[in-house]
C-alpha cells in the first residue's frame, strides 16, 4: 500500500507532534507499506530530503496575506505549492492520505480532494484546535469537508475527542473515529546510559514542552515558589521554547526563583534522554494535554511523573500506581504532591518502576504498528 503522510511538521523539528507523525510513519513501513511525507516548509530545512530512507517534500503551504495586494501576493505561491503537491500525488499514486495536525496542510489536502481520489484518514491533535474551531468562515468549511470526507478520524486520547466534541462546531460521525494512543522506543531511552548532573550535587526536577499557555508552566513556577526555602539542594530545569518565555522567566523573577529555576531551550530529542535519567521525578503541568509524548519519555526512563487531570493524561498516569495526578490548574496541590515525592524516595522509585513496566506493557512500537494497521486497512 502507498500512503501519504501530510503533518504539519516533521523532523528534524522534535516536538510532540513531530515525534507522533514520525511514529505512524515508521509504524506504517514496519507493516511493508510504501510512505513518502509531504509536509510544511521548515527554516533551514531543504525543499526535499531523505530522512531514515524516508522521501519529505516541504512546501510553504500558508496565505500569509487576507486583504488586497496582498491576498493576490500570497495566493501566487500558494498554488505553485499546490501544483507541486498535485504533481507529488500523481506520480505517487498514494492509496492513503494521512493528514497529521488541523492547519494549513489541511486546507491543502480539503482541495486537492477534489481532484484525486483515494482513502483519506485526519487526526486533528489538540493543539489544532484555533484552526478548525470556526465553521464559517473558509478553513472551518474546508476543514468539515475533511472531515466529512474522511474514512476515518484518529484521536490520541478519549479525552482529546471529547474536547473537539464540546468545543467546536465540527461534526464528527462517531463510526469514523478511532482512539489511536502514541508510542514510545524504549531502545532509544536504554541505549542513552548517561545522565545529566547539576554542578555541585545538587538533584533537579525536570519538566520539558512547549512554551504556551495550555502546557501550564506558570502553575508549574507558582507550586516550586512555595517550596525553594525548604528544598535549598534541589532546582527545577524546564526544556523548552515558545510564545510563553518571556512571561515565564518573568514570572520566575517575580516569585523570587531567578537561581532556583533554568530554562533550558529546546533540546534535541536524543539529548534529552539525559534529562530524564538524571531528575528525581518529571513534572507535566497542563492545562490540558492532548495526550502526553513528555509523560511516556518520563516513564519510559523509570520515573515518577506527576501531571494534571486536565486531559489525556489521566488515560497514561494511574494515580498511586505509576504516576500522581493534581487538579488541573491547583498550583497548591501540585506544591503539596511534589512535596510528598521529594521526601519519599521509596515511593518515587516504585512509582518509576511501575511507570516503566506500564509503558512495556501498552506503549510500545510493536503495540503501535499493531493499532495503525487497522486504521489505515
Amino acid at each position: 500500500m502507498k500512503i501519504l503522510a501530510a503533518p504539519k511538521y516533521f523532523y528534524p523539528r522534535g516536538w510532540g507532534s513531530e515525534k507522533s507523525a514520525m511514529q505512524f510513519v515508521k509504524a506504517c513501513r514496519a507493516k511493508g507499506n510504501d510512505v513518502i511525507v509531504v509536509t510544511c516548509f521548515t527554516k533551514d530545512a531543504p525543499s526535499f530530503e531523505v530522512i531514515e530512507d524516508i522521501p519529505v517534500y516541504r512546501m510553504n503551504f500558508a496565505i500569509s496575506g487576507f486583504r488586497g495586494f496582498d491576498l493576490i501576493k500570497s495566493l501566487f505561491p500558494f498554488f505553485l505549492n499546490f501544483l507541486r503537491l498535485l504533481k507529488i500525488t500523481f506520480r505517487f499514486k498514494p492509496d492513503v492520505i494521512y493528514v497529521h495536525v488541523f492547519s494549513e496542510n489541511a486546507i491543502m489536502v480539503s482541495l486537492l480532494s477534489y481532484l484525486y481520489k483515494c482513502s483519506l484518514i485526519v487526526s486533528p491533535r489538540g493543539f489544532d484546535r484555533i484552526f478548525y474551531n470556526n465553521h464559517k468562515n473558509i478553513m472551518g468549511r474546508l476543514f468539515q469537508r475533511l472531515l466529512n470526507k474522511a474514512q476515518k478520524i484518529s484521536f490520541a486520547s478519549e479525552a482529546l475527542l471529547l474536547k473537539m466534541k464540546k468545543e467546536t462546531p465540527c461534526f464528527l460521525d462517531s463510526n469514523k473515529v478511532r482512539i489511536v494512543p502514541n508510542a514510545i522506543d524504549l531502545k532509544s531511552f536504554d541505549e542513552k546510559t548517561g545522565s545529566f548532573a547539576l554542578p555541585n550535587g545538587k538533584q533537579y526536577i525536570f519538566s520539558c514542552g512547549r512554551f504556551v499557555f495550555d502546557k501550564g508552566f506558570d502553575i508549574l513556577l507558582k507550586a516550586w515558589g512555595k517550596l525553594t526555602s525548604a528544598y535549598p539542594g534541589i532546582d527545577l530545569l524546564i526544556a523548552g521554547d515558545g510564545e510563553e518565555r518571556i512571561h515565564l522567566e518573568s514570572l520566575a523573577d517575580s516569585l523570587g526563583l531567578s537561581e532556583r529555576v533554568s530554562f533550558l531551550g529546546f533540546i534535541p530529542p536524543q539529548r534529552v534522554i539525559s534529562y530524564y535519567r538524571g531528575c528525581l521525578f518529571f513534572i507535566t503541568p497542563s492545562r490540558f494535554e492532548p495526550f502526553g509524548n513528555v509523560v511516556l519519555e518520563a516513564m519510559a526512563a523509570s520515573k515518577a511523573v506527576i501531571g494534571s487531570d486536565g486531559g489525556g493524561t489521566v488515560e497514561v498516569i494511574k494515580d498511586g500506581f505509576n504516576g500522581l495526578l493534581f487538579k488541573s490548574g491547583n498550583d497548591q496541590m501540585l506544591a503539596e504532591k511534589m512535596k510528598g515525592l521529594i521526601e519519599n524516595g521509596k515511593e518515587r522509585d516504585l512509582l518509576g518502576i511501575n511507570a516503566r513496566r506500564f509503558v512495556e506493557q501498552n506503549y510500545t512500537p510493536d503495540i503501535f504498528s499493531a493499532r495503525i494497521e487497522k486504521l489505515i486497512a
